[in-house]
C-alpha cells in the first residue's frame, strides 16, 4: 500500500473529524489536508507528525504500509506490562516465532539449504510450535477459569 494513502485514510477516518485532528496537531485544515495527499507532491508529514497522526487516530494502516515497502511484517506487542501467564506466553510465542524467521531468511538467502541450516530451520520451528502450544494451554486454562459454572477453587491465571 502506498504510504501517502495510507495516512490520508487516517486523517479521512478520525472518527471526531478531520479539522478536530488538525487542531489536536496544531495544524490548519488545509496544511493537514495538503500533508497526507498524493496531489500535493512538495507537502509532505514529517515522521513526528506521522507518528502523531497514528497516535491519535488509532490507525496505524501508514506505518504496515512502510514495513510491507521494506519487506517486513508487523505485529503488535503484546503488553508485557501485565505479567500474567497469558501475555508471558504470548511473549515467547512472539520471540519463538522471529527466531523461526530468522533462521528460515538466513537459511534461503542463497536459494539453498545445507543439512545443518535445515536442522537449524526445523529446531527453530519445533521451538516455535511448542510456545504456541504452551500459549494455547494457558489460554485453555483460562477460558476453562472464566466459565460461570468453574470449580469455585479454581483460579483465573490471567
Amino acid at each position: 500500500m502506498d504510504l501517502t494513502i495510507a495516512l490520508q485514510r487516517a486523517v479521512r477516518g478520525f472518527e471526531h473529524g478531520t479539522a478536530a485532528l488538525a487542531a489536536r496537531m496544531g495544524l490548519q485544515l488545509t496544511s493537514l489536508y495538503h500533508k497526507v495527499s498524493p496531489t500535493y507532491p512538495t507537502s509532505h508529514c514529517s515522521p513526528e507528525e506521522m507518528l502523531e497522526i497514528m497516535q491519535i487516530t488509532g490507525d496505524h494502516g501508514a506505518l504496515q504500509a512502510l514495513a510491507g515497502n521494506l519487506g517486513y511484517v508487523l505485529l503488535p506487542a503484546p503488553d508485557l506490562a501485565a505479567d500474567t501467564p497469558c501475555t508471558l506466553a504470548l511473549a515467547q510465542s512472539v520471540q519463538e516465532f522471529g527466531e523461526f524467521a530468522a533462521e528460515s531468511a538466513r537459511g534461503l538467502a542463497d536459494g539453498r539449504i545445507s543439512d545443518n541450516e535445515l536442522a537449524r530451520i526445523e529446531r527453530e520451528g519445533a521451538q516455535e510450535l511448542a510456545a504456541i502450544q504452551e500459549l494455547m494451554r494457558v489460554a485453555a486454562r483460562v477460558h476453562q477459569a472464566s466459565r460461570p459454572d468453574a470449580p469455585a477453587g479454581l483460579q483465573r491465571v490471567a
